[in-house]
């Protein structure tokens, strides 16, 4: 291999390596974001906190027009860890119809 190469590959390799590094960072495991799930008169809902601070308090199934509460305990958590997976990738934690069939949530 000739000199250009190593080069080329050693840049790569350094890239690659500070994608995987700041990917990390914003993915780790030491999330600060804690999941609760209650059952309320109607069904069930969910409040995700951040930092201890209540960030989202969910009464009803987002996503939809009408508003219906989770029915099972379940349900409320898929769609609370998927907000939060969400989060925690600095994605929009916004909630489809899509999501909610993906995750068979009845509503």
């Amino acid at each position: 291999m000739n000199l250009k190469k190593t080069r080329l590959i050693l840049v790569l390799a350094v890239i690659i390596l500070g994608i995987i590094g700041i990917e990390f960072l914003y993915t780790n495991s030491n999330s600060q974001y804690e999941l609760q799930v209650e059952e309320n008169q109607e069904g069930w809902e969910y409040t995700i906190y951040y930092d201890n601070k209540i960030l989202i308090k969910q009464r009803n199934i987002p996503g939809i027009s009408n508003r219906k509460t989770f029915k099972t305990k379940i349900e409320a958590e898929k769609i609370g860890y998927l907000v939060i997976n969400r989060l925690e990738k600095r994605l929009s934690p916004k909630i489809s119809k899509f999501d909610l069939d993906q995750n068979g949530i009845t509503y």
